[in-house]
């Protein structure tokens, strides 16, 4: 490196006052440049992340005023598995969770299960209904098989239900 910086400095040394003029006004234009180029690109990158923190605050806004709608509307009333059948339950969640429309069949099975087929449904309504029949009839998902539409959220669904009221 060192025999590399003495040929340019004799390089330098060699050229007229007015080159060497020129070739240090030349240097200082390309550092100038490049700092510029750096500082454009930094604040580029830091109004990028001023614009998507404001849209996180945003949301995390509209979360806190939703979660706080959620809990004046005062708990949820809860179905006893007990007292209604499997098909019913899920056949009441499907509905309240607008996926009738994507329901493609159900099935009771003897051990009292329920086969539930989906195609085209929104992945995060399904998910929704399940969480629901979970939470107020203690309905589990014994089995599942999901797998892609190609279209973003949207899947296609099989999934196996059990009520603990089921043998």
């Amino acid at each position: 490196m060192n025999a590399w910086l003495a040929k340019l400095a004799a390089w330098y040394d060699g050229l007229a006052v007015r080159e060497r003029l020129a070739v240090s006004w030349g240097a200082a234009a390309a550092v100038l440049i490049l700092v510029g180029g750096a500082l454009l690109s930094l604040h580029q990158n830091v109004e990028r992340s001023a614009a998507r923190l404001l849209r996180k605050q945003h949301d995390l806004a509209f979360v806190q005023a939703a979660t706080a709608e959620i809990l004046a509307a005062g708990p949820v009333s809860t179905v006893s598995a007990g007292n209604e059948p499997l098909v019913v339950l899920a056949d009441r969640a499907t509905r309240q969770a607008g996926l009738v429309e994507s329901l493609s069949g159900s099935e009771a099975a003897p051990d009292g299960s329920l086969r539930t087929s989906f195609r085209g449904v929104s992945f995060d309504a399904l998910a929704g209904m399940v969480a629901s029949l979970g939470a107020q009839a203690n309905v589990t998902v014994q089995s599942a098989e999901i797998e892609s539409t190609g279209e973003p959220g949207k899947v296609n669904a099989t999934m196996v239900l059990r009520s603990p009221a089921a043998p």
